[in-house]
């Protein structure tokens, strides 16, 4: 099974202001770049050019050359001309096999980020600077709404400095073989580069009234919070529909029962049903404390007669419930409130609802 690469971090620790030093101008650049046909890619750099039948044919015979490929022949400007990105096939280190003896060195990608400002500038004009570079897979999930980055792998440096006779920073990606066992590149066959340059050394975060950078395991912790029985004080009482075949339903079992409704064919002189919905009653648990600080919505309902309040022991029990909408639209709201995202289903049936208790 697939994991994530962990994060690479070089230096965390961004240096403050000099004892001297009243101002500082600090600018964010950042830039992304889409690469399709990875399998194919994957072929063209992974190759084997230790094979002597290899070695005797021309670039092309591998199927593909340098030139069938965007990011390997074009050269992007970024931060208003400041950075020139380029991205070329480089051997990776010998790796030794249990025998001991050397590998054919396999080859990656790597990608280079040189500085333009340093041309005119004087000998001594350095740049401080932060850098990262990541991929992740692209964001084209049908339905998918403020989700954050699925980063496959990250690398974050912090103390570059641009100066003369050091003006281009290297960082060689991980191999493409590693990329593609991630299921959602090999899927779409695609990820995302992505580059940030951060100067002076950061990274600074811009600030926004209304929004604040907190780890990411407490935001997974929070989100995993939602429907949790143990801590929520708060539960939504709503009826979760399933479609049953009754051809594997037992024969003892009832053609009726209270939350069901079947179909039955007018054409069948057996009468046999078709299809079946049931629905069962669901309680998803939320935290009235969240849903108040999220939601006008929710904080006026907490507070009237919406809901019901009982007593569990020393937690009081808000009881909510919904007669309009299912589980699942109750769960993916309940969602964005939590981790500020959610996911429609790729074919989706607005009327669904309706046909069920038509």
């Amino acid at each position: 099974m697939w994991t994530p690469n962990p994060v690479n971090r070089i230096n965390p620790t961004p240096t403050p202001f000099g004892p001297e030093e009243t101002t500082r101008h600090w600018c964010f650049t950042a830039f992304e770049w889409i690469v399709r046909d990875v399998h194919k890619l994957r072929e063209f750099v992974e190759r084997d050019e230790g094979d002597e039948s290899a070695e005797d044919q021309p670039e092309h015979a591998t199927g593909s050359d340098r030139d069938d490929f965007d990011i390997l022949k074009e050269s992007p400007m970024l931060g208003d001309g400041k950075f020139k990105l380029e991205i070329a096939r480089t051997p990776l280190a010998r790796t030794a096999t249990p025998t001991g003896t050397a590998t054919t060195p396999l080859h990656t990608l790597s990608l280079y980020v040189t500085c333009l400002m340093l041309d005119y500038a004087n000998a001594e004009y350095e740049i401080n600077a932060s850098m990262m570079a990541a991929i992740k897979c692209q964001d084209d999930r049908a339905g998918e709404r403020g989700a954050r980055p699925d980063w496959a792998w990250e690398l974050w440096q912090n103390d570059w400095s641009f100066r003369q006779e050091n003006e281009v920073w290297e960082c060689p990606l991980p191999p493409l073989s590693t990329l593609l066992e991630n299921p959602r590149i090999a899927q779409t066959n695609s990820f995302v580069i992505c580059i940030q340059i951060h100067s002076p050394i950061g990274p600074f975060i811009p600030q926004h009234p209304s929004a604040y950078y907190v780890p990411r395991d407490l935001l997974d912790g929070l989100e995993a919070s939602l429907d949790n029985p143990n801590t929520g004080d708060v539960q939504f009482v709503c009826l979760e529909r399933m479609t049953v075949d009754p051809s594997l339903q037992s024969p003892t079992t009832p053609p009726h029962t209270a939350l069901s409704e079947s179909h039955r064919s007018s054409s069948s002189s057996s009468h046999s049903f078709q299809t079946q919905t049931t629905a069962r009653k669901r309680i998803i648990y939320a935290h009235s404390d969240i849903l108040i600080r999220r939601s006008e919505y929710f904080a006026t309902m907490l507070s009237s007669a919406f809901s019901e309040n009982t007593q569990h022991g020393e937690r009081k029990m808000y009881t909510v419930t919904v007669e309009e909408a299912d589980f699942v639209t109750i769960y993916w709201l309940l969602k964005w409130v939590y981790a500020n995202w959610l996911l429609f289903a790729e074919d989706d049936d607005p009327r669904a609802p309706w046909k069920a208790s038509a």
